[in-house]
């Protein structure tokens, strides 16, 4: 499979939180500390930009099936599990290492994206028909730095340029506020499929 043309960065984001400041301390000194804290937030950010470097958005080629799959089983025992009953951990195992699964990637009925940092895949996204998330999962380390949201833009961008009008999802509620960040709204109520408790979202392209 080709990598294809769908190639983008994402800077990592981090968020500076100043310390607190007593109300008795004298202005003088609420200021220095407001100073201060700004000044090691710009030091941060600085050190950041030359230790770590940019994440590659680009589809993923046919080897690497087993590489993202097995991301996706990692990261769904270390946040997910918790919210599946003992039918919903068999059935999303059978599912995730089910050979038609890869068979779809191969055939093309599945498009999977992977975010690379540091020449490793750190993040991944399933496509199904063109309109379907399925399997979006970033590692715990690098969550909450922008690459879940460059998956589903890039995802999103896929599906606009083949005329696909509205991305749907069956969320995790572990996923669910980060869906709504990216201005997808419930379509339905929380839901038991098998097991597995999702939310059904759809997203406006």
């Amino acid at each position: 499979m080709d990598r294809g043309t769908l190639e983008g960065h994402v800077t990592f984001k981090e968020t500076v939180v100043a310390p607190l400041v007593e109300k008795k301390t004298p202005k003088g000194q609420r200021k220095q500390a407001y100073e201060d804290a700004i000044a090691a937030a710009k030091l941060k950010k600085a050190q950041q930009a030359t230790e770590i470097r940019q994440c590659l958005i680009r589809k993923a080629d046919d080897e690497e099936w087993e590489l993202a799959r097995d991301l996706a089983f990692r990261t769904y025992e270390e946040f997910n599990e918790g919210d599946y009953s003992q039918e919903g951990k068999h059935n999303f195992h059978g599912y995730l290492f089910d050979p038609l699964l890869k068979e779809m990637f191969v055939r093309g009925q599945m498009q999977l994206f992977v975010a690379e940092y540091d020449d490793e895949i750190v993040g991944m996204i399933g496509l199904k028909h063109d309109s379907h998330i399925s399997l979006l999962f970033v590692e715990g380390a690098v969550q909450r730095h922008g690459i879940g949201g460059a998956l589903v833009e890039c995802a999103a961008q896929y599906a606009r340029n083949r005329g696909v009008k509205a991305l749907t999802v069956h969320s995790s509620l572990y996923a669910r506020e980060f869906y709504h960040s990216m201005n997808f709204h419930d379509t339905g109520m929380q839901t038991m499929e098998d097991g597995i408790r999702y939310v059904p979202m759809e997203l406006k392209l």
